[in-house]
């Protein structure tokens, strides 16, 4: 994929509700074991939702240590410039944006999956994933969500499978990134100077 970099200030009138924000990983060790390791290698660590609340944008998402947070988009890209990169849901697909971000704003305020995290890190354990691969069927069972699972959770709400060989409970970045239901739309940079 050819990286497009935009300036935030030119195309934030160009994302939608229900847009899918992906992070790509930096400099922390943290990150680069979430992109490098997963049983899907990508650049990215981390997956939200974009929302659109008063003329702003929001990040929705789950964090670590904080659990579901919803921040301003444009204080994100300042801090990271250069690692969000905006996909979309591809026109052919039906997908409802607004019970998708609904379905994230439900998550605002609540912890983080911590066991849900776990139980998926386990599979990356050597001879663990042999055996005990990770299951292929959604399941809603109450558990806390990391990043990905709940990205993955409220697109489900909205109406797409966006992995539909792989549970939402084991879904990571890199699955998300190669979705045949998704569209990379750009990468957004800030440029303090525009």
């Amino acid at each position: 994929m050819k990286i497009v970099y935009k300036e935030y200030r030119e195309v934030r009138s160009q994302i939608n509700d229900g847009n899918i924000a992906l992070f790509r990983a930096g400099w922390k060790l943290s990150s680069n074991i979430i992109a490098r390791f997963s049983h899907r290698p990508s650049p990215y660590c981390h997956a939200a939702m974009v929302a659109w609340w008063h003329q702003r944008l929001f990040l929705l998402h789950t964090i670590q240590f904080y659990g579901g947070r919803s921040q301003a988009l444009s204080q994100q890209v300042r801090n990271y410039p250069g690692h969000w990169d905006i996909y979309r849901v591809k026109k052919n697909r039906k997908f409802n944006s607004q019970a998708a971000v609904n379905a994230a704003i439900d998550t605002v305020g609540k912890d983080y999956g911590w066991y849900a995290l776990a139980r998926a890190g386990v599979t990356h354990l050597p001879f663990i994933r042999e055996w005990f691969p990770p299951r292929k069927e959604d399941e809603e069972n109450g558990h806390l969500a990391y990043c990905s699972m709940a990205l993955d959770r409220w697109v489900r709400k909205g109406g797409i499978d966006l992995c539909p060989n792989l549970a939402g409970n084991f879904t990571e970045p890199g699955d998300i990134a190669n979705s045949g239901s998704l569209k990379y739309m750009f990468t957004l940079n800030f440029n303090l100077g525009v």
